[in-house]
């Protein structure tokens, strides 16, 4: 199984699979959406920029926001976008958080996750047959809730 795993990480290098760019996900924003006696709920918006010549699916987001006071929030969710293709192209990505406690506007928070992507290619095919994972971009950001 090794060997195969090695193979398949020598071929992506010679037929240019592992040239294709990661993209890059950068926290923008993360605003209170909606407050009641009940807690908060806040809105995270992530910025994917794709350097690549292709459309990059984007099959998994993982992440974990902190504020302070309240227990972390984490959710593992699929978006309901790509990576576009193009030099530069952006996506906005908006990732829901809610939090116990009455209002938390005014409080530090942070934001890490991760931004699993997949290449093209019959290879990476292939790899993800063998259960090898796909790879992914990290983000993470802190502030304070407006």
């Amino acid at each position: 199984m090794r060997l195969i795993a090695l193979m398949m990480v020598a071929a992506w290098g010679l037929c240019g699979c592992i040239g294709t760019p990661s993209p890059k996900a950068e926290v923008v924003g993360v605003d209170v959406s909606d407050v009641s006696d009940e807690g908060t709920a806040v809105v995270v918006r992530v910025a994917v920029t794709n350097e690549g010549e292709v459309e990059l699916p984007l099959p998994k987001v993982d992440y974990t926001v902190t504020v302070e006071g309240a227990e972390s929030f984490s959710l593992v969710t699929v978006p309901d976008t790509v990576a576009p293709m193009g030099a530069g192209s952006t996506s906005l990505i908006e990732l829901p958080a809610a939090f116990a406690g009455g209002d938390l506007t005014g409080r530090p928070y942070r934001v890490s996750g991760t931004l699993t992507y997949e290449p093209p290619g019959d290879l990476r095919r292939l790899a993800t047959d063998y259960r090898v994972p796909l790879p992914f971009a990290l983000f993470s950001g802190e502030g304070v809730l407006e």
